[in-house]
């Protein structure tokens, strides 16, 4: 049974997820974690490179200096360190390039997840406002329909010849709710009165 997912967040995130495809769907961490066990082999493979260059390089110093006697002992060592030398930088190149990419395409994803985060806020902006308004809206249809009550009291008065409680009930209406459509009724009955 699926678990019921609570944090709006949470789920706008799996539906990005879900939405992304499998590139980018639910193994994520499990991904980011191989990519960071890939870059700290990474790390140590440059270093033992970067170790075996200036060993070799210490190896043709040494030979020049010291090294074996006689035709083309120094350009045959020379030659085989920079062919290894060579292999090893084209293939960090590859990998270079190959981590590029997949860089690029975590930092699409962060920043569509950003841009996400980004548009849940402003969603939950507008609900809290629509939430706010739909409080005042219901606010002033109850004001409107009190004063409305206000209004036919005042004329049920009228009729039954309370002409001072009626005049004051317009009063009233006009005094405390100036703007209100009633309003204009109120004194257009007092003016009658």
């Amino acid at each position: 049974m699926p678990q019921q997912i609570s944090d709006p967040l949470e789920s706008l995130l799996r539906q990005a997820d879900a939405a992304a495809g499998p590139e980018l769907g639910e193994d994520l961490p499990q991904r980011l974690r191989q990519m960071a066990r890939r870059a700290r082999r990474i790390r140590l493979s440059v270093g033992a490179m970067a170790a075996s260059i200036v060993l070799a390089g210490g190896l043709i110093w040494l030979f020049s200096v010291n090294g074996p006697s006689g035709p083309g002992a120094h350009e045959q060592t020379a030659n085989v360190v920079e062919a290894n030398d060579a292999d090893e930088l084209a293939a960090l190149r590859v990998e270079i390039e190959r981590l590029d990419a997949e860089v690029a395409s975590l930092s699409a994803a962060v920043r569509r997840m950003r841009e996400l985060e980004a548009d849940y806020q402003q969603l939950h902006e507008l609900r809290r406002e629509l939430a706010r308004l739909d409080i005042s809206d219901k606010i002033a249809r109850e004001v409107d329909e009190a004063v409305f009550i206000m209004i036919y009291d005042a004329d049920r008065r009228l009729k039954e010849g309370q002409k001072k409680s009626a005049e004051d009930i317009y009063r009233d209406v006009i005094r405390l709710f100036p703007r209100n459509r009633w309003a204009k009724v109120a004194r257009e009955k007092l003016a009658k009165i």
